[in-house]
């Protein structure tokens, strides 16, 4: 395990998602492609973050006054200052059941990326992902996103071994 690299053993297929989708949007993506997590890209096609089924959790189960925050954060990045003072809170309330429509990705992601060189080994990789406390690591070839390594990927190693 110590000489297997992190492009050894790396998923090179990545689906992605945007970091403007709903958190709606997001969970159907989740679900359609059978994946706990997926990196997160701007309009611009840049990796800014990274999103999971845990995220998407947390955010269902937050309290309404939680909810009620983050769609009066969403609706003042897009509206003027004199329609978001106008907001009444009985309709934000209203609004926060309908939350997963309204709020994107962006609010929910992990704007922290944590990645290593393709020629990590997997044991660093491994050691990494525990004092981390991730199940997902991106695997980069300079600059550019080449790939992913899960939790999934070191047992798979284990196994093989």
């Amino acid at each position: 395990m110590q000489s297997t690299k992190a492009c050894e053993i790396m998923s090179s297929e990545l689906l992605y998602a945007n970091e403007g989708w709903s958190i709606n949007r997001l969970a159907d993506f989740l679900l359609e492609h059978n994946i706990t997590g997926v990196p997160v890209i701007g309009a611009d096609g840049i990796l800014t973050g990274v999103v999971s089924t845990t995220d998407i959790f947390q955010f269902e189960n937050m309290d309404d006054e939680g909810k009620v925050d983050a769609l009066r954060d969403y609706y003042q990045r897009f509206t003027t200052n004199s329609f978001t003072e106008k907001m009444n809170l009985t309709d934000l309330k209203s609004w926060s059941h309908r939350a997963g429509n309204a709020c994107t990705v962006e609010q929910i992601m992990h704007k922290g990326v944590i990645s290593v060189d393709e020629n990590c080994s997997a044991k660093e990789l491994s050691q990494l992902m525990l004092d981390e406390n991730i199940h997902r690591v991106f695997v980069q070839r300079g600059e550019q996103v080449c790939g992913l390594v899960t939790t999934s990927n070191i047992l798979q190693l284990v196994a093989n071994q």
